[in-house]
């Protein structure tokens, strides 16, 4: 009989599954283990769970390997601690990057875990073939092979308290590795609702320290053919069934030449398929006017498939030196950024993002590096951070910590816990990660006032969400971030839902964080308290949830503590007069008006306005009042096709098949009762959050025309 080798790449489902996409890892290494094994061996890939629970139960494999994540890690060792009690003769292996990148770290890391027999580090194709045979050749007896103390590229050990390490080695020829999806090796998860995910390249040229990519093994970038990429897509494309979106894991999609071929082969996928609906990934840190014309190029006319980006993690130099990172100037950034077209037609999202609290990292730096981005460069998508200690990046390290003097807490990681049944028993599992919330140059205090700003800067700037009102500042050469540090610091307070929001946030920005590890594991360990985060009455995502609850419960408030806050701001600049002040005023009427109640959507609404707001419109809102200044016209606010489009895609997408189709109306039959989908009204307003979070807000708009 062929030897059987199950792979696991587990993801989270007690309250969200966790991790969405195909196990592409895995995948690669199954790929190559049949094309060196043949019909001698036979691999089984799970992703959930409860299937891999019901497998373990049917069938013994021969050896069972875990991708092993921050992410996942706990709900692992749990497998792990129960079929080594149930088969301590079936060898464990465990790949990934959760683990120290010095030698003594990785051992007392295997000590710690001695259920675990093998460890790979780095990448895993080659290391698992090669000690598959070892282990096929001394009858899967994994002491046999710690007897011999055998050297195996990428391979960790412990044998007899001594710690045994291979070389490190690398693949040069990713074609060397059969893709996964045409083998057919990932068929199944078609039918599972995950979403595609493909490598065309490996490894990354930076250094970052809070990145486990940064070790200089990953330095040197290998790619996959364009043919073997147009034939991997073609295939994902002609069988994918629900997940509208495509993840890329490249590091620096967009930088190298040979992505321009790859974004023509993925609008050919577009034009052919109406697949993929969207695109997430990690753009190129250098080249931006190639990283741009990539999105334009698979973009095409249907703007939003995938945005323009630069991440910026900081852009005070001293922070950027002391993470090793190599940020492209903004000055030749800023070019790219000036000659893209600011029609009301193009919808392409252009973003940056940020981390919190990094090393050297003040309150006012990490203002600046935000209004440099909103100010200088006009980024229209900003996602900050928090700093998490990831175990296989160089910041982990404790001279790092020490240097630094990183303050840290331990929180549930967001979305990845449950009650699941392993072997016959329902276990509580819940992972962990450690925040950085202050270190020798940011106080605690600092740190929670930049998180509130972090949530202002989602909920005005983000997505171009108040355009209206934040075009004009531009026009008027002021600042749009300074304009919302005005309203932080003089307005949320007058006015009540709103002041209770920033309340309430801060409260549960506190409220998951905990000192003691110990203490977290034993609250985690109780069922009840893996119920009340399921249900969102502890933890979440606080800003993802905080930016729904401002958008459906405190919209009046939003728009008039901006009104407020924009004819302060413009007083204090000199620049508010009568007309001023009355074109404020109508451009945030017309701003809330063109907003989609997503709950109502097929509502309309008229004002009248006596300005040409619709020319305004046109030209992204930088005008001045006496540039629009017309005779009265009154202007009907509606959903169009586009954005019924959009935001029905979106609503599948966060809340299941058929939640557009099926779901049951309200208010006389205008609208959906989307919180009758979710489980709870916490699950709702989060499954809303990711609903505001990753949609393009600038399509999803009631369209504003004339009334006839």
């Amino acid at each position: 009989m062929p030897e059987l080798v199950y792979f696991a790449d587990l993801t989270h489902t007690g309250a969200i599954i966790n991790n969405s996409t195909f196990p592409l890892g895995i995948g690669f290494i199954a790929s190559y283990a049949k094309k060196v094994f043949g019909e001698e061996i036979e691999c089984e890939l799970f992703k959930f769970p409860q299937e891999l629970n019901d497998a373990l139960l049917h069938r013994r494999p021969d050896v069972l390997c875990f991708s092993y994540f921050q992410w996942n890690a706990r709900l692992v060792m749990e497998f792990v601690k129960y079929h080594k009690e149930r088969h301590p003769e079936v060898p464990i292996i465990l790949g990934g990057p959760n683990i120290s990148l010095l030698p003594e770290g990785r051992q007392e890391m295997l000590e710690r875990h001695p259920l675990i027999d093998f460890y790979v580090k780095w990448e895993g194709e080659k290391a698992f073939a090669a000690l598959n045979r070892a282990l096929v050749e001394n009858g899967y007896d994994s002491e046999a092979i710690r007897q011999k103390r055998l050297l195996l590229d990428n391979v960790l050990y412990m044998a007899d308290g001594e710690y045994v390490e291979g070389p490190d080695m690398r693949s040069t020829e990713l074609m060397e590795i059969p893709s996964p999806y045409t083998t057919g090796i990932l068929d199944k998860f078609f039918d599972q609702g995950l979403q595609p995910l493909i490598e065309i390249a490996r490894g990354c040229p930076y250094a970052c320290t809070f990145c486990c990519d940064a070790p200089s093994q990953r330095n040197k970038v290998y790619r996959r053919t364009v043919e073997d990429t147009r034939e991997e897509l073609e295939y994902i494309a002609s069988r994918v069934k629900f997940a509208g979106d495509l993840f890329v894991a490249d590091l620096n999609f967009g930088q190298y030449k040979d992505d321009l071929e790859t974004a023509r082969i993925i609008r050919s996928m577009i034009d052919k398929y109406d697949w993929p609906k969207r695109i997430s990934c990690s753009p190129g840190k250098s080249q931006p006017d190639r990283v741009l014309e990539t999105v334009k190029i698979i973009n095409g006319d249907r703007d939003g498939i995938v945005k323009f980006g630069s991440s910026l993690q900081s852009t005070d130099q001293l922070v950027l030196d002391s993470i090793k990172r190599k940020n492209l100037p903004m000055e030749k950034v800023l070019p790219v950024l000036n000659a893209r077209d600011l029609s009301e037609k193009d919808n392409t999202e252009y973003f940056t993002e940020f981390i919190l609290a990094l090393p050297e990292d003040t309150k006012e730096k990490h203002f600046q590096s935000l209004r440099d981005a909103i100010d200088y460069l006009g980024m229209d998508v900003m996602n900050v951070h928090q700093l998490t200690m990831l175990e296989g990046s160089p910041m982990a390290l404790q001279q790092q910590r020490d240097y630094y003097e990183f303050d840290t807490r331990q929180r549930v990681y967001v979305g990845a816990l449950g009650m699941y049944q392993i072997g016959e028993s329902e276990v509580p599992v819940a992972e962990f990660e450690e925040i950085v919330v202050a270190n020798k140059t940011m106080p605690y205090e600092d740190w929670i006032e930049c998180r509130v700003v972090s949530l202002l800067v989602k909920i005005y700037i983000d997505r171009e969400n108040f355009l209206e009102v934040f075009g004009l500042v531009r026009r008027l050469g002021l600042s749009r971030f300074d304009l919302v540090l005005h309203l932080r610091e003089h307005f949320i307070d007058r006015y009540p839902k709103f002041s209770r929001l920033i309340d309430l946030y801060v409260r549960k920005t506190k409220e998951p964080l905990h000192e003691s590890l110990e203490d977290l594991e034993r609250l985690m360990s109780r069922k009840e308290n893996i119920e009340k985060f399921e249900s969102g009455e502890l933890g979440g995502n606080e800003l993802v949830v905080h930016r729904a609850k401002a958008y459906l419960d405190c919209s009046d408030e939003l728009h008039e503590a901006l009104r407020d806050a924009t004819l302060s701001y413009l007083t204090e600049h000199d620049a508010l007069d009568d007309e001023m002040a009355d074109y404020v005023e109508q451009a945030v009427r017309f701003s809330q008006m063109r907003k989609v109640d997503v709950t109502d959507y097929e509502s309309e609404a008229q004002a009248q306005f006596s300005f040409d707001l619709l020319d305004a419109q046109r030209k992204h809102f930088r005008v001045l009042p006496g540039e629009v200044r017309a005779e009265p016209s009154t202007i009907r606010f509606f959903l169009g096709e586009t954005a019924r489009k959009e935001l029905e895609y979106a609503m599948e997408t966060h809340f299941g098949r058929g939640s557009v189709a099926t779901l049951g109306k309200r208010n006389g039959g205008q609208g959906h009762d989307l919180e009758g989908v979710a489980r709870n009204r916490a699950q709702f307003e989060y499954n809303m959050g990711k609903l505001f979070h990753l949609s393009n807000l600038k399509v999803i708009q009631r369209t504003a025309e004339l009334a006839s």
